[in-house]
């Protein structure tokens, strides 16, 4: 279902600041670190990463963003942790969420821990963190993160905090929609709609149709899908410029729109709208890698619309593109519950060419896999409810013992001051 929903280590010290194999080496703005104090230190890393982004070696700068963070920890240097969360945090929430990212985010989290004091920027990173294992299928996980970032926002409703809560209150309803837990997302959706209004800001309100029209279709409310995508659709058209942030938001609502263009029997303008997106897409990731994000692939994105380009083709009977294109994304997709659906187009890609003897194989695979996976989405679900259960019995047993402890406590409170009074009273009768 992902395939149409949310779009979207290790790090060098600064003797050595490491770039993917090919990219050479970065040795020249090493801090002489005679006569310096450490927050002159953490402040030389700092501007060093500004130099390292500006010759636009974007990884780099990130590394040392977080060796700067490490730092700051360490030494408690409060302006140094809050100005290196801040950047991290910003770049972070711009880039695809590989793996190579969730690492940095999930050691920064580690080294700010509750020293942070600019909430915003802890709670924006907490929320990239939230999205990263989203998209790694760690669910409950991402939603402890999305609650997490929620109750460290400051409470008030000032632009970036907005923003953020856009992202959380997003990300939360995906999760309910992968979990089918439709009434808790549309809860969700309600309460960043009603927080926002009235919506001005045009990715504000791309985002809110887009998640409705991806309700309504996993609902089977088509008519309704349609309509939210559409308007989603015609939002994202008046984007002046295709960064990252916009692409991304107008990619998912693409990938939507087109399965239900599909669907109504209407391949060939999906698969216009398809091409055209896939190829900014591409221009983005050219543009990200020129900036030395070398790592950024929106691997999520690019199946969800080469899927959907896919059944497309395979509607259009052009069943040698649909077969292609199927057969490659096979080669890099790795996840079962992507693999499924791939091996169940191929078998209706197989099947309306006579070829049943290979739809067949295919269809045995998809449904072998579909087996499979609820076996284990079942145990996943045995295996949270005894360690909700064992965790409730633990929280009970430490409650009994801190009770027991109590009246232990207060016992021998009782005991002293008895004993206490005794001797008192005989003093007091010494020296009647």
């Amino acid at each position: 279902m992902k395939t149409t929903l949310f779009s979207l280590l290790i790090y060098c010290t600064v003797s050595s600041f490491l770039l993917p194999a090919g990219h050479g080496q970065i040795r020249d703005i090493e801090p002489s670190n005679a006569g310096k104090t450490s927050s002159a230190m953490i402040r030389e890393l700092i501007h060093n990463a500004f130099l390292l982004k500006a010759r636009h070696q974007g990884d780099s700068s990130l590394q040392v963003l977080l060796e700067a963070l490490r730092q700051s920890a360490s030494l408690a240097y409060q302006e140094g942790i809050d100005t290196t969360l801040h950047y991290l945090s910003q770049d972070l929430d711009q880039l695809g969420f590989a793996s190579f990212y969730g690492q940095i985010m999930k050691q920064a989290l580690q080294y700010a821990g509750n020293s942070a004091k600019d909430r915003i920027s802890l709670a924006r990173l907490q929320k990239s963190h939230g999205a990263y294992l989203y998209l790694d299928d760690q669910y409950y996980p991402a939603m402890l993160a999305y609650k997490t970032a929620l109750k460290t926002l400051p409470d008030d409703t000032a632009a970036a905090v907005r923003q953020v809560k856009a992202g959380i209150f997003q990300g939360i309803t995906l999760i309910c929609m992968e979990l089918k837990q439709y009434d808790q997302a549309r809860k969700w959706l309600c309460d960043w709609e009603r927080m926002a209004q009235p919506i001005t800001d045009t990715h504000s309100r791309l985002l809110i149709n887009t998640i409705k029209g991806l309700i309504s279709r996993q609902t089977f409310q088509i008519d309704s899908a349609y309509y939210y995508l559409h308007t989603a659709y015609r939002i994202g058209a008046t984007f002046k410029t295709k960064d990252t942030f916009s692409s991304t938001r107008l990619s998912s609502t693409v990938a939507g729109l087109s399965m239900i263009l599909i669907d109504r029997q209407e391949a060939a303008p999906a698969m216009a709208m398809l091409n055209n997106e896939l190829s900014t897409i591409q221009e983005v990731m050219g543009r990200k890698q020129k900036q030395g994000y070398f790592h950024y692939a929106p691997e999520n994105i690019l199946y969800s619309l080469r899927f959907a380009k896919a059944y497309a083709a395979y509607q259009l009977k052009n069943y040698s593109q649909a077969e292609r294109e199927v057969i490659d994304l096979l080669k890099i997709v790795q996840k079962e519950k992507k693999e499924g659906s791939l091996y169940q187009l191929l078998a209706a890609i197989y099947a309306a060419q006579h070829r049943f003897d290979i739809a067949y194989w295919y269809q045995q695979k998809f449904i072998h896999i579909v087996q499979k996976t609820t076996e284990t989405a079942e145990s996943r679900a045995l295996k949270e409810q005894y360690e909700a259960q064992k965790n409730q019995a633990l929280a009970q047993k430490q409650l009994l013992i801190e009770q027991q402890q109590s009246r232990l406590r207060e016992q021998k409170i009782w005991t002293g001051g008895g004993v206490l009074g005794i001797l008192l009273l005989g003093i007091a009768l010494i020296f009647i």
